[in-house]
């Protein structure tokens, strides 16, 4: 995904403030330098267990503020595997996830929600 990098938050943690086209939110940098403000090509992770999902209406959205530490993801239930990962499609990429506890009636083709405690981000070369 291609994400705009708008400025470093909190350089001891490499932690960014993004916008991207499913809104504007922050994360944990995970390439070998700190970003400059600008475009990078990117790929997420959701570190940690998500201990809840909802299901919801509406598009995909990668929305939070540093400030508060909050961070809300919504998309699509992509793909549900038997040992227990969810492919959420969020635009254009899709994000592997372990399946919350409280999944166990989601379909595929489901849009859910999660609070997370941050979102890892990759940078890549096209």
């Amino acid at each position: 995904m291609e994400i705009r990098v708008e400025g470093v938050v909190d350089e001891s943690r490499n932690f960014v403030a993004f916008t991207c086209p499913l809104g504007k939110a922050w994360g944990r940098w995970q390439g070998k330098s700190v970003p400059h403000v600008g475009s990078h090509t990117v790929e997420f992770d959701v570190p940690g267990v998500i201990e809840a999902w909802s299901e919801v209406e509406g598009v995909a959205a990668i929305v939070g503020d540093y400030r508060n530490e909050s961070l809300l993801i919504r998309g699509k239930v992509e793909s549900l595997d038997e040992d227990g990962v969810a492919g959420l499609r969020i635009g254009s990429d899709v994000l592997l996830i372990d399946v919350p506890s409280n999944a166990e009636s989601v379909q595929v083709g489901t849009v859910v929600e999660f609070n997370a405690e941050q979102i890892d981000i990759y940078p890549y070369i096209v």
